[in-house]
């Protein structure tokens, strides 16, 4: 990540049948992690979360509601965190990644650990 080429994190929660959150992660090595975009040219940071959703998931992209706008550090940097949810009873999870960016839902048991050690704001970044 740089000044040049600024990064946007995101990830998706969905509630499983039994009630469980998944998160929308990235396996990065041994751990999960927020999947990360960078800026479209002339665009926002939620455009570009919008269309790096619209090549990692096969899903309706108007049933995504953004819930949250976050600041997060990340390799040292704040970078903003964009909180989908997404609910549709007739889809299954595990058919709406598509392989292309090498996502996948993980249960939110698994993933607190790596929540923790995220440092994460809730006041916007407005430094872009």
């Amino acid at each position: 990540m740089s000044e040049n080429n600024p990064c946007v994190a995101y990830t998706v929660i969905t509630k499983r049948d039994d009630g469980k959150l998944m998160f929308l992660v990235k396996k990065d090595e041994a751990e999960f992690a927020f999947p990360l975009t960078t800026y479209e040219k002339n665009g926002t940071g939620l455009a570009s979360v919008i269309e790096e959703i619209k090549v990692a998931l096969d899903l309706d992209i108007e049933q995504l509601e953004l819930t949250e706008l976050i600041n997060t550090v990340i390799a040292g940097e704040k970078i903003p965190l964009f909180v989908f949810s997404y609910q549709d009873d007739n889809v299954q999870l595990d058919e709406v990644v598509k392989p292309t960016l090498a996502l996948q839902w993980q249960v939110s048991d698994n993933f607190t650990e790596t929540l923790n050690k995220y440092e994460i704001s809730g006041v916007p970044n407005f430094d872009q």
